[in-house]
């Protein structure tokens, strides 16, 4: 029975320590010109103003820029997460990899990554600020790697826009779906426990 606890104990400290959001998802920037544009999906959840579909950049107030501003697909379809506003993607399934193109990065844009309702993990604007990208102007294709599984994605703007295109989600290799597994292991022991528990 001790040694059945301390199993027990063990996997939750175990999925404890996996289940933190940590912050650090790998970040790798590409500013080759995109030679092609794909139909972003309709967002699973909407939040505030957010455009999808839309072409161009917004002369008058520069509310928000086309990624592809400037490159031979200025003509293609984007989405513009305005001020205050989210739009989340559901993966339909575990996922630890997305590539897209962001659009005129700002420190205010903020793209979360969710396991249920927990945040797994999370980038801003500033973290791309700091690797080099170029406020407010532009583009740069962003791939994002987080150390654990995510099920959903949020992107969201606390002012003007995040612009987004091109957006790619990758499926999560086993050694991802480990903590989960984890977690499955500990339920398991701890009713286990629980019944032994009862009948004595």
């Amino acid at each position: 029975m001790n040694k059945f606890f301390s199993v027990a104990v063990g996997a939750l400290a175990f999925v404890a320590a996996t289940l933190q959001p940590a912050h650090a998802a790998t970040v790798s920037l590409d500013y080759t010109l995109p030679t092609e544009a794909f139909d972003m999906p309709a967002g699973d959840e909407i939040k505030g103003l957010v455009q999808e579909n839309i072409v161009g950049t917004d002369g008058v107030n520069y509310y928000y820029r086309s990624p592809f501003e400037n490159t031979s697909l200025a003509d293609k379809k984007f989405t513009a997460v305005r001020k205050d506003a989210s739009v989340s993607y559901d993966v339909g399934g575990l996922s630890n990899k997305v590539g897209f193109t962001w659009g005129s990065v700002d420190s205010f844009n903020m793209v979360k990554f969710y396991a249920g309702d927990v945040v797994v993990d999370w980038v801003s604007g500033a973290t791309l600020l700091l690797q080099g990208a170029t406020q407010g102007l532009g583009f740069v294709q962003v791939m994002l790697m987080t150390d654990f599984a995510f099920d959903r994605i949020e992107f969201s703007s606390y002012n003007n826009s995040f612009e987004i295109a091109n957006l790619k989600i990758s499926a999560v290799p086993l050694p991802a779906a480990l903590p989960l597994y984890g977690a499955g292991v500990f339920l398991l022991g701890f009713l286990g426990w629980r019944r032994a528990k009862a009948r004595s």
